[in-house]
């Protein structure tokens, strides 16, 4: 995954500093016009696995963080299980023509995610049509890798396609 960080120090939101924007959101939309941007993978966007790395070596437990991570990913699909089962449902319903015992479908979510200092991790969004663009090699590789990693669990074959 993709981390964004903010590109000016984080304060507790208050009437003087709730309009820097900066400081209290991670969209890349926003923060990539800050003259404090540093682009490349130690800059102001990172792997997640750099991220972990780099909490690893300042102490905290990166196996905590993941597995909690995980946890908040397995509950918010255990929520939205029985809308994904309407969803496909209502998509191939029962007697639909491509509906066959074996027929399936998926669907890649993008988690936006904050770990806090006490390594907290607080689920903020969820979206179901995340973006794949590619802004940087950064963005490319990681998406990449995501797009590659739902193919190949569907185990899609030249022959199978």
């Amino acid at each position: 995954g993709l981390c964004r960080l903010c590109t000016s120090q984080y304060e507790a939101p208050s009437k003087e500093n709730v309009k820097r924007l900066r400081a209290h959101l991670t969209n890349f939309a926003i923060n990539k016009h800050s003259k404090h941007f540093v682009p490349g993978e130690l800059g102001s966007k990172r792997s997640f696995k750099q991220v972990l790395a780099q909490v690893h070596s300042q102490g905290y437990n990166s196996n905590t963080i993941w597995s909690r991570v995980i946890d908040v990913v397995v509950r918010s699909l255990i929520g939205i299980g029985p809308l994904l089962a309407a969803a496909y449902e209502e998509l191939l319903p029962k007697g639909h023509i491509l509906r066959t015992p074996t027929s399936t479908c998926f669907e890649v979510l993008g988690y936006d995610i904050m770990i806090d200092e006490d390594q907290k991790v607080w689920l903020l969004e969820m979206n179901h049509m995340p973006s794949f663009s590619g802004s940087s090699p950064l963005d490319t590789h990681v998406k990449s890798g995501v797009i590659n990693g739902a193919i190949d669990r569907l185990n899609v074959t030249l022959r199978r396609k």
